[in-house]
C-alpha cells in the first residue's frame, strides 16, 4: 500500500513566474452588481452588494430580498463565466431536504469582473470560497508544476502553481481553471512521483462532506526533496493567512 505524504507549506522555489496585475476592487467600501437571481423556477432582477459586513440582495420582489453576514454563508462560489453562487446554511425546502440552501447570481459584461468579485471576497470573506477561475494577483509562482487534472469523465491540462498569496491552477480554457487561498486548503499530499492532491474546505458536489479533492497527475517527476520544500511553503503560508 502506498503512504500517502502530507504536506504544509516550504519555501524552495521551482520556477519563477511573473503574472499580470491585479485589477482594483471597484469601490473601496464594497461592490455594486446588477445582476439576475435564478429561482427553481424563473427568476427575477435586482442589485446584489459586496460590503465589509456581508452580502445583500436588493429586489422589488420584497419576498426575494435578503441580507447574509459572512458567518451565514457555508461558501461562496464565483465562475469565470460571471455567476456567483451562495451557500447559506438555510436547509431546502423541496426534494434535496436537508441540503444547504443555494443562492445563485449571474451580471453582466459591462460589470466587475469575476477577478474583481474574488479579489474582494478574499480580503473580506472567513468563509470558504470556490473560484472558477485565474486570480491574476497570485504573482509570482514559486513553484510551478505541469499537471493534468483528473475529472469525472476527462482530464484537463494546465499548470498548478503555487505562488505567495495562493494557489492557481490555470488551463488553456479559464472555466476549467481553479484558484484558492491557502485557508481554503486543507492539505496537500502524493502517493508518489506523479501525483499530488489538494483538499480544500469546498463542498462536494454530490453529497454534504466539507471537504473536496483535486486530484493531479503530474507531467513531470516530482523529486522527493522538491515535495517536501512545497509542503513547508503551503504550510507556512497557512499559518500567516490565519494571523
Amino acid at each position: 500500500m502506498k503512504r500517502r505524504r502530507r504536506f504544509a507549506q516550504s519555501g524552495i522555489p521551482v520556477l519563477a513566474l511573473l503574472l499580470s496585475a491585479a485589477p482594483a476592487i471597484p469601490q473601496e467600501r464594497g461592490i455594486t452588481l446588477p445582476v439576475r437571481h435564478d429561482h427553481f423556477l424563473g427568476s427575477c432582477a435586482g442589485t446584489l452588494v459586496l460590503d465589509e459586513h456581508g452580502v445583500r440582495f436588493e429586489t422589488n420582489r420584497v419576498n426575494d430580498a435578503r441580507t447574509w453576514q459572512y458567518e451565514d454563508l457555508r461558501e461562496i462560489t464565483v465562475e469565470s463565466g460571471r455567476r456567483l453562487k451562495l451557500y447559506t446554511y438555510e436547509d431546502r425546502s423541496y426534494w434535496r431536504l436537508g441540503a444547504d440552501r443555494v443562492f445563485e447570481f449571474r451580471w453582466s459584461e459591462e460589470s466587475p469582473s469575476p477577478q474583481q468579485i474574488y479579489a474582494w471576497l478574499r480580503e473580506h470573506s472567513r468563509s470558504p470560497i470556490g473560484a472558477a477561475l485565474i486570480a491574476p494577483e497570485f504573482a509570482p509562482a514559486r513553484f510551478d508544476l505541469p499537471v493534468k487534472h483528473l475529472g469525472i469523465l476527462k482530464g484537463t491540462p494546465g499548470r498548478l502553481q503555487f505562488a505567495d498569496l495562493g494557489v492557481v491552477f490555470r488551463a488553456a480554457d479559464e472555466r476549467s481553471s481553479r484558484s484558492w487561498r491557502y485557508q481554503d486548503i486543507e492539505s496537500i499530499a502524493s502517493g508518489g512521483p506523479y501525483d499530488l492532491t489538494l483538499t480544500t474546505y469546498e463542498r462536494q458536489r454530490f453529497h454534504y462532506a466539507s471537504r473536496r479533492d483535486f486530484n493531479f497527475q503530474l507531467r513531470e517527476f516530482l523529486p522527493r526533496d522538491v515535495y517536501d520544500s512545497l509542503w513547508r511553503f503551503v504550510k507556512e503560508q497557512k499559518q500567516r493567512e490565519s494571523r
